[in-house]
Order: structure tokens, then C-alpha cells, then sequence
């Protein structure tokens, strides 16, 4: 009896569409949310000052802004189900392919790798654990990498909180990235001749970048003007909307529970 290969692909790829679109369909069920977040509505409350947007000016009034539901919800369920969709079919129908051959060589304990390799998104940490001689300073270094992160806010001396009005700090941003994916190149390498100078110069570029770059730029840059609010850095100067305070494109408000 032959047997069909067809059968169970679809079931896989039937179950993999189930999958990702369970998400979309649990959030048409639910009821709709209707808790104001900082880009829903502006606040009078001087405690609430902070409230920034990526375009780095506060909200100031309605116009700023508009309701987190139907907008952002339905903008953000369509990447997900995007996501899963791509997400299932790797899952699903190509479990392996991602894989690397090594993972399949059964371990010897009497034998140890000549260079280990670790997943992608650990290579930068472990180019800065093996930019350091000293094994203990490597260490510090590698969870410094990431404590620093944290530690940003506080280290950007400058008042205007986006890079879109500072023109030199952003120079130094893009060669920030470019020393990350540096760093994760250097960390695929073998430990040896040019890999780990260049590992050093970008472990010290990193780190230089949070402790030097922010603070001192932040204190002599002159920044570009600010708008005088989100929708003028949206439309521009000069150009108004309608008395709904929603911009172009919403013609109107979405409905709400009376």
C-alpha cells in the first residue's frame, strides 16, 4: 500500500493556520479595552510630566494622540498574526532546518571543542567575555553589557529625549550598531591574532558609548528645534485637523460604551 505524504502536510499546515490565528480571534471575542495609555489621550496631571512618545515631546492636548483601541489594537494584531504564520510554519512543517549539524554529534566528555560557537543573539556578550585576558574581568564585563542598558536613561545627560533632533549624537548611535553587529561578528571567530584586538576596540567602544558619548554630548550638543507638539512633527507646521482632534486618515472617532 503506498501512503500519501499530501495528508499530512495539510494537517500540519491546517494546524499551523489554527495556531496563529487563535490570537486575532480571542481578541475580536473579548471585550474591548478601554484603558488610557500615554498615546490614548493627554493628561492635566503634573505627576504624569514624563509621559514621552518615541517622537520625544509629551502630549499636550487631544490632538496628540488617539485611542489605543481600534488603532494600535488592530495594527498590532496583524503583525502578530504575521508573526505566527511565519512562526508555524518553521514550527511545523520545518522543525530542523534552523538547526546546526553539531547538535547532532553525540558528546564526548574526554574531548573538547576546539571553538565553541553560541547561538546568535549571545555572540556580542561572548566577544566582550573573551575580549578580557582575566576570566573573572570577562565576566563582569559580559553581565555589565547588559546592566548598562538599564542604566541609559540616567546616563543621557541631554533634555531632548529623541535622536531625531540631535544630529551629532546620532552619528555616534549609528556607529554604536555598527560596533553590536561588530561584536557579534567577533564573536563567531576563533580567539586569536586580529579577532580579539578588534574584539577589544569594540568592547571599549561599547561600553565608552553609555559612560563618555551620552553624558558629555548630552551636556554640549545644541539640539535642532522642537515642534511645538506630536501633531505638528506629524504634519507640520501651521496645518490643523478637525475639531474631532484625530489626524488625517481617521475620519472619525471610534465608538465607545455609554
Amino acid at each position: 500500500m503506498k501512503h500519501s505524504h499530501a495528508a499530512p502536510k495539510k494537517r500540519l499546515l491546517t494546524s499551523a493556520l489554527l495556531f496563529a490565528l487563535a490570537p486575532p480571534l480571542a481578541a475580536q471575542v473579548a471585550e474591548p479595552n478601554e484603558v488610557q495609555t500615554p498615546y490614548s489621550a493627554a493628561s492635566d496631571d503634573a505627576t504624569e510630566l514624563d509621559r514621552v512618545t518615541v517622537t520625544g515631546i509629551p502630549i499636550k492636548s487631544g490632538k496628540d494622540a488617539v485611542p489605543f483601541t481600534p488603532y494600535a489594537t488592530i495594527k498590532d494584531v496583524f503583525a502578530v498574526v504575521v508573526f505566527f504564520v511565519f512562526f508555524a510554519y518553521w514550527i511545523f512543517l520545518q522543525p530542523n532546518y534552523l538547526g546546526h549539524a553539531d547538535n547532532y554529534i553525540p558528546a564526548n566528555p574526554a574531548v573538547t571543542p576546539a571553538h565553541i560557537v553560541p547561538e546568535w543573539y549571545f555572540l556580542p556578550f561572548y566577544a566582550i567575555l573573551r575580549a578580557v585576558p582575566d576570566k573573572l574581568g570577562g565576566v563582569i564585563l559580559m553581565f555589565g553589557a547588559v546592566i548598562i542598558l538599564a542604566l541609559a536613561p540616567w546616563l543621557d545627560t541631554s533634555r531632548v529625549r529623541s535622536a531625531n533632533y540631535r544630529p551629532i549624537y546620532r552619528q555616534f548611535f549609528w556607529v554604536f550598531i555598527f560596533c553590536c553587529f561588530l561584536l557579534g561578528w567577533l564573536g563567531s571567530k576563533p580567539p586569536e591574532g586580529g579577532y580579539v584586538l578588534a574584539s577589544r576596540i569594540a568592547t571599549f567602544y561599547y561600553f565608552a558609548h553609555f559612560l563618555i558619548v551620552m553624558p558629555l554630548v548630552g551636556l554640549f550638543e545644541t539640539p535642532k528645534p522642537l515642534p511645538g507638539s506630536i501633531l505638528e512633527s506629524v504634519t507640520g507646521p501651521g496645518k490643523q485637523v478637525g475639531s474631532s482632534g484625530l489626524p488625517a486618515g481617521a475620519t472619525a472617532a471610534p465608538p465607545t460604551k455609554g
